[in-house]
Parts: structure tokens; sequence; C-alpha cells
């Protein structure tokens, strides 16, 4: 992820913090959310060939729901967890590593909006 987002900033042209024409380095990065999945897309397809291109979707919605989260949009975060839990769960049968990690993305959402 930290790899992602100074990719990102780097393609933005800035650091966080900084303006480039008035714009915070913060919203280029949120402008470039189509280039992210573009690059998850990209370099899953290079790292794991093997695996099916749903499981690709599903990794590229946990990135795109951590930023969400770290952007407190956390029914965005909520929805992209969900579907990546649901993509996981019909890949791999309900018996893999990738769904916990999905519920467990899930429920720091959870969490975050106090819903126990």
């Amino acid at each position: 992820m930290l790899l992602l987002t100074k990719l990102l900033c780097s393609q933005a042209g800035s650091k966080w913090g900084e303006t480039r024409n008035g714009t915070s380095g913060a919203a280029q990065f949120h402008t470039h959310r189509r280039t992210a999945v573009n690059m998850i897309h990209s370099h899953a397809s290079l790292c794991f060939p093997q695996r099916r291109p749903e499981a690709r979707v599903a990794s590229a919605l946990n990135e795109l729901g951590r930023i969400a989260q770290q952007q407190g949009k956390l029914d965005d975060a909520e929805a992209d967890f969900h579907r990546m839990a649901d993509i996981y769960r019909s890949v791999y049968a309900g018996k893999h590593y990738y769904i916990g990690i999905a519920e467990s993305n899930l429920a720091d959402v959870y969490v975050e909006k106090r819903n126990y």
C-alpha cells in the first residue's frame, strides 16, 4: 500500500500536503483512483498469473477500500470490503485465508463506525 501511495504521488507530481496548481497532494491522489485500479490490475496479473480475474478484482477492492477508509469514507470502504469478501467466497469456495482478511477489514470499518 505504501509503495502504491508513493508511486501515485510521484505520478501526480506532488507529495502529501504540497500544492500544485492550487490542488493539495491528497486531492490529486484521489483523482488518480482509476490509475490505481489499473496499476493494481497490471501488478496482480504479473505477480499472480495463476489467480482468477475475479480474485484480482477483489485485491483491487481491498486497496480501494483501504484508501476510502483512510479518507473517512466508511460507507464506501464497507461496500468495497463486502464485495471483496463475496468475490473471495465464490472464487475459493469459502475456504481461503483471503476471506478472513476481507472480514477483518470489514470489522475495522465497523469499529470505526462504532457499529458493534
